[in-house]
């Protein structure tokens, strides 16, 4: 007896689209991350931080410094662009595992 799954064409079909929407994904990221740069930290007061962070090109997602609200009272996790949310799983893994926080130069 054949398993259901493997005789309905269209799981098959999906497996692959969705392998291929992966790889999409996964390759933009790279193509982006590759010709991203560091930025300072900037804190909520707009002063920088004492380290800087990865940010791949066009996108921008970060983390505060600590849980705060927006104008309109809403807690904030996070804050980035629609690109920056898009890829904030890759983004903070780049960051974890490729391209870590560095301190600033410190001024004497």
């Amino acid at each position: 007896m054949k398993p259901l799954l493997k005789s309905v064409p269209l799981v098959r079909g999906a497996k692959w689209a969705a392998l291929i929407l992966l790889s999409a994904y996964v390759g933009i990221y790279a193509i982006l991350s590759a010709q991203g740069h560091y930025v300072p930290n900037m804190s909520w007061g707009g002063l920088s931080d004492v380290y800087e962070f990865w940010q791949p090109k066009a996108l921008f997602i970060n983390r505060p410094p600590v849980t705060g609200y927006d104008e309109s009272g809403h807690r904030v996790y996070f804050y980035g662009n629609t690109a920056g949310y898009f890829f904030m799983p890759l983004v903070f893994i780049d960051r974890a595992v490729v391209h870590r926080a560095r301190a600033l130069p410190q001024n004497e």
